[in-house]
């Protein structure tokens, strides 16, 4: 699985991606060796970011990684990385996101700050 994510890393058209685990694969991506590297080369370029069933999410990361996002879904995670810092700016291009808290992760209030507070109004 991380092979096919280093074949995606040269492709530099992408600008819309969609990962995630299937509980019906054997090979399982994870957020901190396996996406954070693919953002580190194409989040630049990124405006839609769908992540699905991920055991841990830092929204700090992507926020730093891809500041052209204008829709970001966040599905079926496990946790999120706890937000240290909500002056920082974050999330100005963004138009519309989806949380959808289906693993019954708590999803703190400074979560929710990190990305709403300088999106599009």
């Amino acid at each position: 699985s991380n092979s096919l994510l280093g074949d995606l890393m040269s492709i530099s058209t992408i600008t819309s991606l969609h990962l995630g685990n299937s509980s019906f694969s054997r090979h399982t991506l994870h957020f901190e060796d396996g996406i954070i590297p693919l953002l580190l080369a194409l989040g630049q370029r990124l405006t839609s970011l769908n992540l699905e069933k991920f055991n841990k999410v830092d929204v700090m990361q992507i926020g730093d990684l891809c500041p052209r996002l204008t829709y970001l879904r966040l599905s079926c995670v496990g946790s999120y990385v706890p937000v240290f810092d909500l002056l920082k700016v974050q999330f100005s291009e963004l138009e519309e996101l989806e949380l959808l808290n289906t693993r019954g992760a708590h999803v703190f209030t400074k979560t929710i700050h990190q990305i709403m507070n300088k999106a599009k109004k």
